[in-house]
């Protein structure tokens, strides 16, 4: 559906200018918009999916490991 749509948006360049200034003219749309597009193109590392299941005794080696690396966890 998505692609559909943008195929519709890019054959008439008029609506395309016409969106892309009602979406900048509401900065939380625009930057709700960006957010989306942001994660569905971004596929966190192993390291980062990994975490999720480490056992107690590991989480400090783990944390350890991110500060080493200088890696910031904070969503």
């Amino acid at each position: 559906m998505v692609l559909t749509i943008k195929r519709f948006v890019l054959r008439y360049p008029g609506l395309r200018r016409w969106l892309v200034r009602v979406i900048a003219s509401v900065p939380m749309l625009d930057l709700w918009i960006r957010n989306r597009i942001t994660v569905g193109l971004y596929t966190p590392s192993a390291l980062q999916m990994d975490a999720r299941h480490l056992p107690d005794e590991a989480r400090p080696i783990h944390d350890a490991l991110l500060a080493r690396l200088d890696v910031d966890e904070t969503p």
